[in-house]
């Protein structure tokens, strides 16, 4: 298992750089194109498997350190869900008509793949209690406000909550079963093979989470199971440069080996009103001259560059500016870089979106620097006709 482990981090590093040029490619398209653009759908797609594809290769990460967790992200629960109505027509097959009703403004933090497990599990659950007969299975997303008799019933607080409810029409439930079917190798289908494990793990799962199920179900009524999630803030799913501010225009080094993780990175930043430029090594990084790199306001910097360690690239340019931003990033599990001399600065696991780069400066610097532009089409030639022309790796 010790050597699976180091073989799943080792994969997953490689993944993850991959990965990072994908996902970053696919934002880029997304925001450039128009809402009615014929390759808009497709490259929705696109962003949803790099999106699948990214908690697949955490999972091999996860491997490596010997152990599973989860990483909660805000997403939107009707969009989570209707991304996953393919998959779950797939498990529950053709004798099940699946119906998705879902908001999309209703916002949660959660492990997504958590929730794929607890949407497969209840599907899967619902179809087995149907049987051959099939039926009707319904999955509903919206929001509510439970008010204090509710919230004390249910173990949750007064407040504003997301729900979750996966609606069968199959035999139902008597009360005995309700009050046990939640427990570990509880099942009633044992003879066909049931674990007992399923809903277990759904209870699981939605704990974690900090929410709470429940279920409602009469002998030939049905049942009607419910999970509550803590509702969050939105967040957008669309980048939009920010309105021009009176602050100077600032400048970001991009440190990376990759090239293409260079560029993609680069291009996320300019997109925002910063100034780059890059380096894949510590001799492009001097060679970048004195005067550039006394005037840098950020670094963003892979943690392993080849050889090199991007904290010793960076201690070099603290040195000429105690008060410079560091953010750095890797395609390693935290727990691999523990030897690392970070320091105070966060680490950004990639692959990443462009999204959460944009949250993670926001939350180290503040607000984006001047120059970029309100209008999301014409804000990269924008910011190309007020600087001079430069190669993207050299200084001006």
């Amino acid at each position: 298992m010790e050597a699976v482990g180091r073989l799943a981090g080792g994969l997953a590093h490689d993944f993850n750089n991959l990965l990072m040029v994908v996902q970053a490619t696919a934002d880029e398209l997304d925001v450039a194109l128009g809402e009615d653009h014929p390759l808009r759908p497709p490259v929705k797609d696109l962003k949803a498997a790099s999106e699948r594809a990214t908690r697949l290769s955490r999972r091999l990460l996860e491997l490596s350190r010997g152990r599973v967790e989860g990483r909660s992200e805000r997403v939107s629960l009707g969009q989570a869900v209707e991304g996953a109505a393919d998959l779950l027509r797939r498990i529950v097959g053709a004798g099940v008509e699946l119906e998705v009703v879902a908001e999309d403004a209703v916002w949660v933090d959660v492990d997504p793949g958590a929730l794929e497990q607890v949407l497969l599990n209840l599907a899967m659950n619902a179809r087995d209690a149907m049987g051959e007969r099939g039926g009707h299975l319904r999955v509903e997303v919206d929001a509510l406000r439970l008010g204090k008799a509710e919230a004390e019933r249910l173990g949750l607080q007064v407040g504003r909550w997301a729900r979750l409810r996966v609606v069968d029409d199959g035999p139902g439930m008597d009360v005995e079963t309700r009050a046990r079917i939640f427990e570990p190798f509880f099942t009633t289908r044992r003879e066909s093979g049931g674990t007992g494990l399923g809903l277990a793990t759904v209870y699981a799962a939605v704990q974690r989470a900090g929410g709470s199920i429940d279920v409602e179900s009469q002998p030939g009524e049905g049942a009607t199971f419910i999970v509550y999630l803590r509702r969050r803030a939105g967040a957008s799913s669309e980048l939009r440069p920010p309105p021009v501010s009176e602050r100077r225009r600032r400048w970001a080094l991009v440190l990376e080996d990759e090239a293409a993780i260079r560029s993609a990175v680069r291009r996320i930043l300019e997109r925002q009103g910063w100034q780059c430029v890059e380096a894949g090594s510590g001799a492009e990084l001097e060679a970048l001259g004195e005067e550039r790199l006394a005037s840098l306001d950020l670094v963003v910097s892979d943690v392993m560059l080849g050889a090199e360690r991007g904290p010793q690239l960076v201690k070099g340019l603290r040195e000429r500016d105690l008060g410079l931003a560091v953010l750095y990033m890797s395609g390693f599990a935290p727990a691999q870089l523990e030897e690392t001399e970070l320091g105070d600065a966060p680490l950004l696991a990639k692959p990443f979106t462009a999204r959460e780069l944009l949250d993670a400066l926001e939350q180290l610097v503040g607000a984006p620097p001047a120059g970029a532009e309100e209008t999301t089409g014409h804000a990269e030639q924008a910011e190309e006709a007020e600087r001079p022309a430069r190669s993207p790796s050299a200084p001006p």
